[in-house]
This record gives C-alpha cells, structure tokens and sequence, in this order.
C-alpha cells in the first residue's frame, strides 16, 4: 500500500510504493480518483439543483438570445425531465439558409453588371467623377422625375381652380358705325362729348337747294327756315332748328337762310319734304329726318339717332325683359360676364339697329342680341312732349345660379 494524499478537491489518492530505479516507468507513481459515494454524490446534485443561483444572459434583440437553462427552479426541473441534448435554434448566431434560385439570381446580376464593365487599359488614363457630384447617368432621370412631380401637380391643381381651365376667349369689340356728319359745331357746352342726331327738309321743289346760313338752334321750332321770306306774314316768327342752344356752326356771311354746304345760290327749299332746307323731311336743314342739321334724326346735329337722356329726350324703361339664354359651348366650360349693346328704341317701344359694343363670345353675343330683339319699352319723350327714338346702351348678364 502506498501513502494518502489529497487535491483541491478533497478527493483522496493512494500514492503506491515506488520498486526499481527511478528511470523505470515503474517509478512513477499512478495517481488514482476515488470513486464518491452514492450516497455523497446524490446529495450535492441536490444541494446544486436546489441552491444554485440561475444564471442571467443578455437581452433579447442582441447578438444572443437569453439562456434559457438555469432560470428559475421550474426552468431547471423542465430541464431535468427532457430527454435528449439541449440545442439553441432560435440563437442569432446561426445564419440564415438562402434559397437556390436566390442564390442563381445574383449570380446572373454579378455576371451582367462584370461583362458591362469596361475594361481598363494601363495606357489609357479612365476619369473619375468627382466625389460629392451626383454620377451623370442620373442627371437625365432626375429631370424625367422632376418633369413627372411637375405634371402630377398640375394634375391635382388644376381641377381645383375653374378659372385655370377656362379657354383665353378674346373679347370681340364692334365699334358702331354712326352717320358721320359733315357740319361740324364750332362750339357746344361739352366739348368733349360727341353730338348726335340730325334734319332735313325741302318742299318738292326740283331746283337744289340754296346756298346759306343757318338758323339758330332751339329746343323749341315755332317755324322752320325758308330760303324766301315772306313779305307780309300774318305772325312773325324767328325761324330755327332743333338742337341745343349753346351749340354754335360754322356760317357763311349771307342774309338768306339756307344750306352751308351747297354752292350755288338757287333761293329754292330743296326737293325734301315737310318744310325746310335741304333733301331730307321734317323741318330741318340738309338731308337727315328730323328737325336738326345734317344726317341724323330728330334734332341737334352729328349724325345719329339722339342720346338717351340728353338734349331734352328721357330714357326709355323696360316693359317687357325676359333673361338671356346661354349657349352650350358656354354651360359646358362655366362661362359668364356681361355683354354690352348699342341699339335704337323706337317711338313704338321696339329696339333696331342692334350693336354689339363689348362681347363675350362663345355665342353669347348672339344669344343677347336675340334676347334684346324680343323686349319692349316704353319710349322716350321728346322736347316736343311726344314719343321719340333714341339711342340706348343696354347692358345684358348672362350669371350661372
């Protein structure tokens, strides 16, 4: 038998007798472990398993998952009663297996993107962008995206503003054509504003009316002018035209009354008619119809029919005015304004003569003129307290609901 000895461990070894030279393998000792007890044995695996503090791993969402075994005392029987060996599958550790045909996708990727690659001669220097700069091949498809965003934006835009969708439709404007008068007043109270209106007369006679001056102007003709005066007339009464009375024409330097534009001095009234000078009816000088001077009607002088509401003449009012109607091409894109119309009402409370001043177009301009031939008025009165034709600026809105 040998001498005892002990480890760390408390385990006993029996150190056996050394025979022979110390160069024989028999020389050196043969350490031999101690069996434990059954007994000893089962009673520190129960102390371990009872009294064992679990141990804490990291948290889940890093490289390791948590430890599972020795957790808890439950964790730790669980452990016991499950046969086999224990494995990590859920471990962040393991890599993930990639699919066949994934794997045979990036290879032809691989090999596309290597036979594209120009290859590179020693000799031949190759440029290389600058860092910071965006590679050139993106700048086209850059723009093609900002010119996308920029019609997607209309796109979205556009519906939402009715105004944007609306044609440039250019307003037409007809400038009336009036008869333009030759006699031409060297004087009237407003010299900015333009006369209108006109007379005529004659009594049949086929020689051409005289040459001569003109009468002066009155709201009121008591006697129209006459190339012979007569000798001894019942009344005298001062011969004159109708027009306003601070208006003043040009004259020529003769006692006869007569039409300053003619050349010869016939002492003849002119084949008119209604009395007067000239060709025209009505009393008047020259050849419009009325009492004034010059083509025109009614009185006053510039040509024309004369204004509403000026000179002595009053302004008609509406009797009868039904609205417009709108065209198609005007419902369909939402159109509306105000057309505004030059027209003549009649001593019959008609309109003629009708003048489109500022239009719309789309065919609204015809669809006012239309609603404008189909209203009555009451007329005008005139200075002499009867129905008078004059001329009125009608203003026609055509207004969505």
């Amino acid at each position: 038998m040998g001498e005892k000895q002990s480890n760390t461990l408390g385990e006993v070894f029996h150190k056996p007798e050394v025979s022979g030279s110390p160069e024989s393998p028999a020389a050196f000792p043969r350490l031999e472990a101690e069996s434990p007890k059954p007994a000893r044995l089962f009673w520190s695996n129960l102390h371990d398993f009872l009294y064992e503090r679990p141990v804490k791993g990291t948290p889940k969402g890093t490289y390791l998952h948590p430890v599972e075994f020795h957790s808890s005392f439950l964790e730790n029987l669980k452990e016991l009663l499950r046969p086999g060996v224990r494995r990590i599958e859920d471990s962040a550790m393991l890599a993930e297996g990639t699919p066949w045909y994934r794997e045979f996708a990036d290879n032809v990727r691989a090999a596309y993107r290597l036979a594209r690659m120009r290859p590179v001669k020693p000799d031949h220097p190759v440029e290389v962008g600058e860092l910071w700069n965006p590679p050139r091949k993106y700048r086209r498809t850059q723009l093609l995206v900002f010119l996308a965003h920029v019609i997607a934006a209309l796109l979205i835009l556009v519906p939402l503003f009715p105004s944007l969708r609306q044609p440039a439709v250019k307003q037409t404007t007809n400038f009336v054509p009036i008869d333009y008068s030759p006699y031409q007043p060297i004087f009237h109270a407003k010299p900015g504003k333009k006369l209108s209106g006109g007379g005529g007369g004659g009594t049949r006679s086929r020689v051409p009316a005289t040459r001569g001056r003109l009468p002066k102007f009155s709201m009121t003709q008591f006697a129209p002018p006459m190339a012979k005066v007569m000798k001894h007339p019942r009344i005298q009464m001062q011969a004159t035209v109708l027009g306003p009375p601070n208006v003043r024409m040009p004259n020529p330097p003769l006692p006869n009354y007569g039409d300053p534009l003619q050349k010869l001095l016939t002492a003849s009234n002119g084949p008119g008619s209604g009395g007067g000078i000239g060709t025209g009816s009505s009393g008047g000088v020259g050849s419009g119809s009325g009492g004034g001077v010059g083509p025109g009607y009614q009185y006053g002088t510039g040509g024309g029919y004369p204004q509403a509401g000026e000179g002595g003449y009053g302004r008609p009012s509406c009797l009868f005015c039904p609205n417009p109607q709108f065209s198609d091409e005007a419902v369909k894109l939402k159109y509306q304004g105000t057309v505004l119309l030059r027209c003549v009402v009649t001593a019959a409370g008609t309109t003629k003569d009708i003048q489109v001043i500022r239009g719309l177009g789309l065919g609204l301009d015809q669809k006012a003129i239309q609603a404008l031939r189909s209203w009555r008025f009451k007329p005008a009165i005139g200075p002499n307290g009867k129905p008078a034709s004059v001329i009125l600026v009608v203003e026609i809105s055509f207004r969505l609901l």
